[in-house]
């Protein structure tokens, strides 16, 4: 007797695949910091600077844009205070990064 086919909407939500689904975002903005960081340790300070202000600006962008289901652990406040965070947070390094003798 053939087995019953499974439901594929029906996958566990405790598997590995699906807590990786989840938090996609998450994992590729710590990629893109990990490469700001090795660019920094490289000696390029000022260029790790702007590009993790941008990298910010770029994720309070995404945090008003998508639906918080959809983010994962990248919602950690409300929408507006999350946003509000990472833009202080990007225009600030952007700002220092442009400081003079780093």
């Amino acid at each position: 007797m053939p087995r019953p086919a499974r439901d594929p909407r029906a996958r566990s939500p405790y598997t590995l695949r699906a807590a990786l689904r989840r938090q996609r975002p998450l994992l590729v903005a710590l990629l893109v910091a990990l490469a700001i960081v090795l660019i920094g340790a490289a000696g390029n300070v000022p260029l790790a600077g702007r590009a993790m202000g941008i990298l910010m600006l770029v994720l309070a962008g995404v945090r008003l844009a998508v639906p918080a289901q959809r983010l994962g652990a990248l919602v950690v406040r409300t929408r507006l205070l999350d946003a509000a965070v990472l833009l202080a947070l990007g225009a600030g390094l952007i700002a220092l990064s442009a400081a003079p003798n780093l």
